[in-house]
């Protein structure tokens, strides 16, 4: 079955990569829609110096345009019908490829741009910008698309100008998508697009984007974490196992009893080592059918600002992944018993389960309101339960 609107044809999906494609392809009409307008206003695809150099008439062709345009604007070389066309066309594409996601979905079929979307609340149009943005990625044509729009041959990747560009002619609504890109702006924000800064120049319109690497290979079915968390961070697969050996059955069954709740919770977890918080852990994944994503605390970086890029990067494939998350030897960033309150409040707006392992009791500060923390004693066993860990290892 296919999810037509009007004369636009989405074919079914079935699997991520289709789905990832066909999103492509819907972004493409778009793309194609802005070559033909520059190519109608005189940019030349046969000059071989086009790029290179910026032409007297190409100026004075500038000056008559009107606040905001550019030479592929809707200039009035067509009538408004034409321009609507476009704009039904492309509207329409998006709308019968969110049908047919949708009745993918309901098919039980396992997209992961579409979990993507929903991991991070992207809107429509955080969805259409990012697809633009990794167009290049997986397709080197766009690349060289990108440098004809950007009447640039050096210039692949592209702008924000560029995007904002390829999303709207309406100068007004170009200047609201303008947040897309901010600081705050989703995209950026969570880690799944980058800017490339020039030294010499840090005007916004001009700043180049690309997709993190991580993410574009995790579209297309990879499972490795970001290759900068090696060493740090260890991505454990969802996995069936046993009940742990070292942690008693009534604690078990009320931490799993707890993190049905929504949202899920905070853990502390407190223990000697050997006491069983790691197993604890790996069974509450396991419970949860979610990866567990270990964290070395010792082995991420002592510095604040590289400490929170590397945090930005967790919470990211964290929730690319949907994994539960375990902080391991937390006690090393308590600074007087007290977490680190930017961090802190990063986890608390983490959608999943959270614990926070360390040998040492600790409390925050400040009352928590977004979600529950429980603090989790986990004592040492006693010599009839060391007896059976050891008769069960040897």
């Amino acid at each position: 079955m296919s999810a037509a609107i009007g004369t636009i044809t989405v074919p079914p999906f079935t699997d991520s990569q289709g789905h990832l494609l066909a999103a492509l392809a819907m972004v493409d009409v778009r793309i194609r829609w802005a070559v033909l307008r520059a190519r109608e206003n005189g940019m030349n695809p046969h000059d071989e110096f086009r790029g290179l150099y910026i032409a007297d008439d190409h100026v004075d062709q500038l000056l008559t345009f009107a606040m905001g345009e550019h030479i592929w604007s809707q200039n009035g070389h067509h009538s408004e019908a034409y321009y609507q066309s476009w704009h039904d066309t492309i509207a329409q594409t998006y709308a019968a490829w969110q049908a047919q996601t949708k009745i993918a979905l309901q098919n039980g079929c396992s997209l992961r741009l579409a979990h993507l979307i929903a991991a991070f609340s992207l809107s429509p149009k955080d969805v259409e910008a990012f697809l633009l943005a990794i167009a290049p990625e997986i397709d080197p044509r766009y690349a060289q698309i990108y440098a004809y729009l950007h009447d640039d041959v050096t210039r692949k990747r592209p702008s924000i100008g560029l995007l904002l560009n390829l999303l709207t002619d309406a100068f007004g609504e170009k200047l609201t998508l303008r947040r897309l890109f901010g600081k705050n702006g989703r995209l950026l924000q969570s880690g799944l697009l980058e800017k490339i800064d020039d030294p010499d120049d840090k005007s916004l319109l001009i700043q180049t984007i690309r997709p993190a690497p991580h993410v574009v290979e995790y579209l297309l079915g990879d499972d490795q974490l970001d290759h900068k968390l090696r060493g740090s961070a260890q991505l454990l697969p969802t996995q069936a196992i046993g009940k742990p050996q070292r942690v008693a059955a009534a604690l078990l069954h009320k931490l799993l009893q707890l993190s049905t709740t929504t949202p899920p919770p905070l853990y502390a977890f407190f223990g000697r080592y050997g006491t069983g918080r790691f197993e604890a852990a790996q069974h509450l994944a396991a419970q949860a059918e979610r990866p567990l994503l270990r964290i070395n605390c010792t082995k991420l970086a002592t510095t604040t600002p590289q400490r929170h890029e590397e945090i930005n990067r967790l919470l990211r494939d964290g929730r690319l992944f949907g994994a539960i998350l375990l902080f391991e030897e937390w006690e090393t960033w308590l600074v007087d018993n007290q977490p680190p309150p930017q961090i802190f409040s990063q986890l608390l707006a983490y959608p999943h389960l959270v614990l926070l392992s360390s040998s040492i009791t600790w409390q925050p500060s400040n009352r928590i309101q977004r979600r529950p923390l429980f603090a989790v004693s986990f004592p040492s066993p006693d010599f009839n339960g060391r007896l059976a860990i050891w008769q069960q290892h040897l």
